[in-house]
C-alpha cells in the first residue's frame, strides 16, 4: 500500500543497508501509516461513551 516503507514502518527511499537501517529507526513513523492505522480504528471500534478531550488527558 505504501512504496518504499521499510518492515520497521520508516520510509526507506534507497537500497536497504545497516547504516540506512539506523538512520531510519531513529526516525518517526511514517505520517501515511499513521493515517491509515488511525482511520481504520475510527472505522472499526465504536465511539467511547464519554470521549475525553486530549488536552485534558
Amino acid at each position: 500500500m505504501i512504496p518504499d516503507l521499510s518492515h520497521i514502518l520508516r520510509r526507506q527511499p534507497g537500497p536497504p543497508s545497516l547504516r540506512a537501517y539506523r538512520r531510519e529507526a531513529r526516525e518517526p513513523i511514517d505520517a501515511r501509516v499513521e493515517e491509515l492505522v488511525t482511520g481504520w480504528l475510527a472505522r472499526t471500534l465504536p465511539a467511547p461513551a464519554n470521549p475525553v478531550h486530549p488536552t485534558k488527558l
